[in-house]
């Protein structure tokens, strides 16, 4: 039939029609030619038969005029039109396009072996895998489906999964005509429904499985089950390939009548193995009694799936096909957008797929699941305009097999895409593993820059696709290419300390805001890329944390804030109504989660430090080793408190290889939240003593704050060996000076500015006089030894250390020597500094100026005291005591504050070894100052 004219009269198509479907009526039936079918009142002309179809958005019906006055030869409708042009009235206009468009095209599809494939997921891949394998073997195939359709291999675009029906006939009409000798194509639910594909003389159908889509148009699983059974109970196919591993192919397998091949994996069909590069499997008697061993070019079992339906159905049309022929046709196997593989230099296996439903989504991440030598990233949406049910089970999907989750926008056609992100979240916890990013671009950029070597990111959704349309416009997106961009860009940051105002790495959403806090009284977002906590430093695009302290009251500059459109404020006593504030009970929690949260995007091994003293030192240490083979962020100075440690969060980049967070409390359950908040790897605790005891009550308070750091930790701790209470905790190491501690430490000696100490069976020198020092040390020593860092990198870094501010430094003024240690003080690290003055410098007289220990509560006099018990009658007498507390030494000489020391103060004759130590708020830095002056 190939080239025979479409040209006949209105009475011979009406003649012809009523052969397949009831007429009801017919009027003004002539003689007149009609060659052309359309649904489209714009495309009528003179010849056309115009079908006025009732579509979803508009009724062809009301256009039926405007095709005459165009030219129109023929109208075929559901109801009587008002006009002398012949017309034919029909029950189902869409069944009476199907029938006409075969009518007209003189049935294109008896020419050539028609193949159809029909399920949820995997119609694409197993379509383009059997017009692979037929077109390697030597024959003229037609494709048509989700990518298109193409013609002996030249490929054409196509707006639909299954093209209407008219299309479809011209599509069918030109492979005819290009002597195409079998055509593949994806039969959507949808057109089987709305009689899309009525009328084609299918030979062989395919079955891949069901799972839940398109409810939105089928109302329910049983009238969508029973839309994909149409290809098998309305057609006369001679054959029927099946999917029986699928709970809906099992029970289609036992009503189909004619001959079938039903495919179950681990029945006929055994996988033998899945990689990132390839699927092994055998299906059994595929020829006759003899099994075939298969190899495909795709990973995951679905695809073994997908490819065993294809090469039966190739079999079944080329018989002659063997087993090693099909394997060689197989090599080349690459389907757009179905796994596709985004190269690039960085070590990160990114994939791009058109997994769209809960089901696609858990098959593609399963196989990569199963091929993963690091963490799975996973960046999906869902479309709008379509099933609405589906779209929190996507995300259960999601989180099951993803170590990150980056929620985001797909095509939300007309719908607003933050909703359709609500609907995603659903009944979700927003502090679950995910992260919202509406900006798809963005999205892609945060799991991409996000992601290290050997990380799988998923790109899911769109596939193929080369758009994205929102508000009802395409605008061109195409996944693939905005992930080769970001991969090819070099722009990672790095912090060397946190600032009032932080530049963000990656860019935090105000729609990811207001779900984590809970405000949702607008549903808007914003790409943020600074936060601050200073209202007079907000660039554009910042978001502003209206934090209430003693003496401020960020809430206060909020309409200040705001007056720059681009910034928002998270904001806790503010009357102002306004989609730029995220409104909260308290500001300083509020920011704790933000950091919180931000911080599950980054792969920096977390250190959290903390202990009564010593934790700084250890810090600084700890710094120096780890720096020797790695990026480094650490708390900078005290910022160590609830506002401190999330501001540190904030400077977090990809490129940063570990941060070390100390973390200081003087309340119950602050450690707690500084924990929660930072979800430390490791955790070191460096001392337990009477610190705070104001608020912690007494050394088991100091305990049970300090150990509350424990259960956030997720590998290991080491934790102080001095403590016993420490013996009994799970998942920790000890260490310290006790014959209890694991990792025992000894002092061998101290001299020339440098501390020897052992730990364990092995040698270190740490760079300070001070002995205590090596147990600060040691702490810093076995994280970088279990962070496998070679004791020669350890060895370096110890000594690139120098005791940060006035924390044990050792300073020489002139003559004088002085041990500056004020920055804080407790009865443990007093004892701990003034044993170090009193054994060394000998031959040099020793002056001790000791301000007060605070926070030490009820019990403060009685360990000042014990202070001045610990020193010797000769020392009381030659030292100075400074504060309110500190009289409670009994030394010598008192002064009320620092200034009354200055005024006083006169300088020693001879050279002295003084040693300073008082809680930082008694500002003995100030008499350094007057010593090096």
């Amino acid at each position: 039939m190939r080239g025979k004219s479409r040209m006949q009269t209105v009475r011979k198509f009406y003649e012809n029609l009523r052969k397949h479907i009831d007429v009801i009526d017919a009027m003004n039936i002539n003689d007149s030619a009609v060659e052309y079918i359309c649904s489209d009142s714009r495309k009528a002309a003179e010849k056309s038969i115009f079908v006025c179809i009732s579509g979803f958005s508009s009724d062809g019906h009301d256009f039926a005029l405007k095709a005459v006055e165009n030219g129109a030869s023929l109208i075929i409708a559901e109801r009587p039109i008002d006009t002398e042009t012949p017309q034919i009235i029909v029950k189902n206009s869409r069944e009476a396009a199907a029938w006409s468009a075969k009518i007209i095209f003189n049935d294109p599809t008896e020419d050539f072996y028609l193949i159809g494939i029909t399920g949820t997921n995997g119609k694409t891949s197993t379509a383009a895998i059997t017009e692979k394998i037929l077109r390697n073997a030597g024959h003229k195939t037609g494709l048509i489906g989700t990518l298109g359709y193409s013609i002996d291999g030249k490929k054409y675009n196509s707006e639909r999964t299954t093209p209407d029906i008219v299309e479809l006939n011209e599509i069918f009409d030109k492979m005819r005509n290009a002597g195409i000798e079998v055509v593949v194509m994806e039969v959507s639910s949808h057109a089987l429904d709305l009689h899309r594909v009525t009328g084609l003389e299918f030979d062989s159908g395919i079955f891949t499985n069901l799972s839940r889509e398109h409810l939105d148009f089928h109302k329910n699983m049983f009238e969508y089950k029973n839309a994909k059974f149409k290809l098998f109970k309305d057609f006369r196919l001679k054959n029927a390939i099946i999917n029986s591993g699928d709970e809906a192919g099992k029970e289609l397998s036992g009503l189909v009548a004619c001959d079938k091949i039903c495919l179950k994996p681990g029945d006929n069909l055994k996988i033998l193995q899945t990689s990132a590069k390839s699927t092994d499997f055998i299906i059994e008697n595929f020829s006759g009694e003899t099994s075939g061993k298969f190899s495909v070019p795709l990973t995951g079992d679905y695809n073994a799936v997908n490819a065993a339906s294809a090469i039966s159905a190739a079999k079944i049309f080329d018989p002659e096909l063997s087993v090693f022929d099909l394997n060689s046709f197989l090599l080349d196997i690459n389907i757009p957008g179905r796994l596709e593989k985004v190269e690039n230099y960085c070590g990160i296996h990114v994939f791009v797929d058109y997994a769209h439903t809960p089901d696609a989504l858990e098959n593609v991440l399963g196989c990569l699941a199963k091929v993963k030598k690091n963490r799975i990233i996973t960046v999906f949406g869902a479309g709008g305009d379509r099933d609405k049910s589906k779209r929190p089970f996507m995300l259960d999907k999601a989180l099951l097999y993803s170590d990150l989750t980056i929620v985001t926008s797909d095509n939300p056609r007309t719908e607003n895409p933050n909703r359709i992100i609500a609907d995603i979240i659903g009944d979700h916890d927003p502090e679950e593993n995910f992260w919202i990013n509406s900006d798809r671009r963005c999205a892609i950029y945060t799991a991409l820059k996000s992601a290290v070597k050997d990380d799988i990111v998923l790109i899911a959704g769109k596939g193929h696709e080369t758009y994205q349309e929102i508000n009802g416009k395409k605008f061109r997106f195409d996944d693939r290419e905005e992930a080769k961009k970001i991969l090819n860009s070099r722009d990672d940051v790095l912090f060397e300390k946190a600032h009032v105002c932080q530049k963000l790495a990656l860019p935090v959403d105000l729609l990811e805001i207001r779900f984590l806090l809970g405000d949702l009284s607008f549903l808007n977002s914003r790409q943020l890329f600074y936060v601050s906590t200073d209202s007079r430093i907000l660039p554009e695009n910042s978001f502003f944390v209206a934090l209430k302290g003693d003496v401020f009251d960020g809430n206060n500059f909020v309409k200040d804030a705001i007056s720059n459109p681009s910034v928002c404020c998270i904001a806790s006593d503010c009357d102002i109504k306004s989609e730029q504030i995220v409104r909260v009970e308290d500001t300083t929690n509020a920011y704790q989660k933000i950091a919180s949260k931000y911080r599950s995007l980054f792969t920096a091994k977390v250190i959290g430090v903390t202990g009564s003293f010593g934790k700084t030192t250890t810090k600084e240490i700890l710094s120096n080793i780890l720096s020797r083979k790695g990026n480094v962020l650490k708390s900078f100075r005290n910022e160590n408190n609830q506002v401190g440690v999330p501001k540190t969060l904030f400077a977090l980049s990809p490129s940063l290889d570990y941060l070390i967070l100390e973390m200081g409390a003087n309340k119950f359950g602050e450690i707690e939240l500084l924990a929660s908040a930072s979800k430390p790897e490791i955790g070191i605790i460096t001392s337990v003593g009477n610190v705070h005891t104001a608020f912690l009550r007494n050394k088991e308070g100091v305990f049970k704050e300090k150990s509350s750091l424990l259960k956030h930790v997720s590998e290991i701790a080491f934790v102080t060996g001095d403590f016993d209470k420490f013996y009994d905790a799970e998942n920790v190491e000890t260490v310290g000076f006790s014959l209890k501690s694991k990792h025992r430490v000894k002092i061998i000696e101290s001299v020339s500015g440098e501390t020897t100490f052992m730990l364990d069976d092995k040698i270190f020198t740490v760079n300070s006089p001070a002995d205590f020092f090596a147990l600060n040390a040691s702490f810093a020593v076995k994280t970088a030894q279990y962070l496998k860092f070679t004791d020669e990198d350890i060895a370096e870094g110890l000594k690139l250390f120098s005791p940060e501010g006035n924390r044990m430094k050792i300073i020489e003024a002139g003559e004088n020597i002085i041990i500056a240690d004020c920055y804080n003080a407790g009865p443990e690290s007093m004892k701990a500094g003034i044993e170090h003055w009193r054994n060394n410098y000998a031959g040099i007289k020793h002056v001790a100026v000791l301000g007060d220990m605070l926070e030490l509560g009820e019990k403060s006099k009685y360990f000042h005291e014990e202070i001045g018990k610990f020193l010797t009658e000769n020392e009381r007498n030659n030292s100075i005591s400074v504060g309110s507390e500190s009289k409670y030494y009994n030394l010598k000489k008192h002064c009320r504050n620092v200034d009354e020391l200055i005024e006083n103060f006169k300088p020693e004759s001879c050279p002295v070894v003084y040693f300073v130590k008082a809680s930082r708020r008694i500002k003995l830095e100030k008499f350094i100052e007057l010593l090096l002056r």
